[in-house]
């Protein structure tokens, strides 16, 4: 059994026993771990923050790191399903492909994906897997809303190019960052995908922070269509706002 199985089993113990708390004896005999490999599991799960160690009842718990994972992973979920009948209504209302993401570290997540019904369109996203953050218009507006902190390590990396539209000059990116922050909305032109347009727009939650993006996607021959790039931004910016509302947001 590899240290990481052992670690992992140790958790999900410490975990259903979280209200007494378990001390080394009892998880010795609960793994039947050797007792060396037992004991520098939990000694690198308490330096990891994993783990809490009660000096005085000689016990380990869960801590609040764990918690947090936990949680995160829980409000997505939640905030997924209580986001996709708009995501629904917005696919039908557009015929476009429709997406829900978040930021995940330094780079953005699909949390939820419709296609359009035009079955000539394909694209790559899919529930679960990244995206970049500084060519794709959900990136953009999860950049925007970021703090700067975050916005200064992100744009710090190399922004590699996929496509000869991408823009990868930090300078003119920021600027983009505060017209989107201006606007209320973000646009990527072929930027990610050629031949594909897209459009983005924040959804904030009650304590009014930015917790995620909606956007469409369109093929290029439908934004040269006269009007249409307008409707489309009206469209994507009003189903943010009710998507934002149904998390409790409400604006000053």
């Amino acid at each position: 059994m590899s240290s990481l199985s052992r670690g992992l089993e140790i958790l999900e113990y410490v975990a259903a026993n979280q209200s007494k708390g378990v001390a080394y004896p009892q998880i010795l005999s609960h793994t039947g771990f050797p007792a060396s490999s037992c004991f520098r599991v939990l000694k690198e799960l308490t330096e990891l923050n994993y783990l809490t160690f009660d000096e005085d009842t000689r016990k380990y718990y869960v801590s609040m790191k764990l918690a947090g994972i936990g949680a995160c992973v829980t409000r997505e979920n939640n905030m997924s399903k209580l986001l996709h009948p708009y995501l629904e209504r917005l696919r039908e209302e557009s015929n476009k492909t429709c997406n829900l993401g978040v930021m995940n570290k330094d780079s953005g997540m699909f949390l939820d994906v419709l296609y359009s019904h035009n079955n000539a369109i394909k694209l790559l996203s899919q529930v679960g897997a990244p995206f970049p953050l500084h060519c794709t218009a959900m990136g953009k507006v999860l950049l925007a809303y970021a703090t700067q902190k975050t916005r200064d390590r992100i744009l710090s990396h190399e922004l590699r190019p996929l496509t000869d539209r991408t823009i990868t000059q930090r300078g003119i990116l920021e600027r983009q960052l505060e017209q989107v922050r201006r606007d209320g909305y973000a646009s990527e032109h072929e930027e990610s995908t050629r031949g594909i347009h897209c459009f983005s727009a924040p959804i904030f939650d009650y304590q009014k922070m930015n917790v995620a993006a909606v956007s469409m996607a369109c093929p290029y021959f439908e934004f040269e269509i006269p009007g249409e790039p307008e409707r489309i931004i009206a469209l994507v910016k009003r189903y943010a706002s009710e998507m934002s509302e149904a998390l409790g947001y409400r604006a000053e």
